[in-house]
Order: C-alpha cells, then structure tokens, then sequence
C-alpha cells in the first residue's frame, strides 16, 4: 500500500469513528424519546385507574358489599382498569393536546443534541478523486484494512463497483421510504437574469412511477418559466429522524395536463391542498413532472446513494 493510500485510510477510520459517534447520539435522543412518551403513558394510565377504582369502591352503589367476599377483587378490578385506560392514553397520545406535547418534548431532546448531530455532518460525505465514496468507506475498510485482500483503495473500489447492481436496488428501496416520509421540496433553480432563487413546494408521488414527483402551480406565477425544461436542485426538509433527499441530476418538463387530471393523487397525499379550488382553477393549474435521476440520501446516521436508470425510471 501506498503512503497516499494509507493516510486517506486513515482518514477513512477517523470518518467512521465520527460516524459511530453520531449514530450513538442519534440512539440516545430515540431512545430518550421512548422514555418520555412511556413514562408520561404510565403515570396517566396508573392516575386514572387509581381515581377510577376510588369511584368505584367509593360510590354509593352496593356493587362493593356485593363482592366483598371475592379473593382480590380489588386488585383485579385495579388491573382490569390499568389495561383499559392504557389503551385509551395510547390512542390519545396520537391526537391532540396529548401528540402536540410529545412532539414538544422530542423537539426539546432534539435541540439538546442537535450540536453533535451537526457537527459530525461534515463527515457524511467523503470525497476521492472527484466522487463521493461515503457509503462505500466501510466496504473499504473491510477489503483493504482488514481483510488485507487488496493492497490500493482504487482495486477495492472496482471489486465493489462489480457489486454496483445490488447497491443500486438497496439505494433504491431507501429513496422510495425516505419520499414516504415528506411531500415538501425545497427546488433551486435560475432565473433568466442569472439570479439564483429556491422556493418550497408541495409534491405527490406517481404510484406506477416513484421517482417522478408532480406539482401544481398557478400558470401566471414566474416559477413558470424558470422551471420548464430547465436545470433544477432539489433538497426536502430533514424529518425528524433526519432523513433527507438531496440531488443536482434531475429533469423538469411541464405537463400536458392540468391539476384537474390528476387531482385524486393530491387529494389523497396532501390533505386540504384542493381546498378553495373551484373548477376552473383544477383546469388551469400547471403540472410539473419531475424525475430525479439520481440522489443522496440521508440521515443523522447514514449516507448511500440511488442511482437510476438512463431512462430515470425506477
């Protein structure tokens, strides 16, 4: 092995080692996350049985002197009135007074951390020789410091592009999971002025076509132009887990169609969008269609790539 290479192998470990440290912290706010969400269930559910099983040994009702002479039917009752009303909390943990809270207390551990989180971001991508090997280190390793079968980084990297196809359906699967998870776009394009300009919007997924996103917009809006067969980038906004998908190999072309033929799609995957829409506007709005070529994915934790076919179909 080369000097060279073995100094960018080194490289390679320290990026791990900061890999490992982010996938620790991101363990620690999840399984902090669960704590909070288990914790607030038990002490409701324990709370509301004991006030229910006081009303009821309490009322004025003789059910109590009925089944007095039962063996722990006290406790019984106490055990009957604790699975119920942990059935109810947990429900209602999804709705409501109850979800806003969680979601609160999430966003709280989340900032607690979000230093380290951000700062092993840097550490994500990893360039050599012009291309981004990140998902590919650990494979690195493996073959060369390891395993010792190849004595370069460049003869592992062409032993695990042999391999290309299966990445290829893994990072695939990824991107269609991590497009479940969003219907918001941050798309940067260029004005014809030269200027830069992102906008964010709302996109649907095609069933039959997964990476071909649709959009709607006002066909008097100046994105009009700035969109139609132009060069876009794309970024979505991280969720809460942090994944994202990001990409500069995309293509724009404006439908011919309107919103009006394809309005079951955005009814269904964004709710309240076609709200105040009267009939004319579903037949004027424009339809973008979108296919992402390729892109990055990722989250606190991970970084792969999917690559798509020359036709950009999934």
């Amino acid at each position: 092995m080369t000097q060279t290479d073995a100094e960018i192998i080194e490289h390679m470990k320290l990026r791990e080692l900061n890999m490992k440290h982010r996938q620790v912290t991101a363990n620690k706010i999840f399984r902090m996350q669960k704590r909070v969400r288990q914790v607030t269930m038990l002490v409701l559910s324990l709370v509301s049985s004991v006030a229910l099983l006081a009303l009821f040994l309490f009322s004025p009702l003789d059910v109590h002197d009925r089944l007095q002479y039962l063996p722990k039917v006290d406790v019984l009752i106490f055990f009957i009135l604790l699975w119920v009303t942990a059935f109810i909390w947990n429900k209602l943990g999804n709705v409501g007074p109850l979800k806003r809270f969680f979601q609160r207390e999430a966003s709280k551990i989340r900032r607690r951390y979000s230093g380290e989180l951000h700062a092993g971001r840097r550490w994500i991508q990893f360039y050599y020789k012009g291309r981004d090997i990140g998902p590919l280190i650990p494979q690195i390793l493996y073959y060369v410091d390891s395993e010792h079968e190849f004595d370069s980084i460049d003869e592992a990297i062409a032993h695990i592009d042999k391999g290309v196809a299966k990445q290829q359906l893994a990072g695939i699967g990824k991107f269609q999971r991590y497009a479940k998870m969003t219907n918001r776009v941050i798309i940067s394009s260029v004005q014809e002025s030269g200027q830069p300009s992102s906008r964010l919007m709302r996109f649907v997924k095609v069933p039959d076509r997964p990476n071909v996103w649709l959009m709607a917009s006002a066909p008097d809006t100046p994105k009009i132009a700035e969109m139609t067969n132009s060069k876009v980038a794309i970024f979505t906004p991280p969720t809460r887990d942090g994944a994202t998908i990001s990409s500069n190999n995309v293509s724009v072309v404006r439908a011919d169609y309107h919103l009006d033929a394809v309005a079951d799609l955005f009814r269904d995957q964004i709710h309240g969008f076609l709200d105040g829409m009267t009939e004319a506007d579903l037949a004027t709005e424009v339809i973008f269609e979108m296919t992402i070529h390729s892109a990055k994915l990722d989250t606190w934790t991970d970084h792969s790539l999917a690559v798509l076919d020359e036709n950009g179909y999934l």
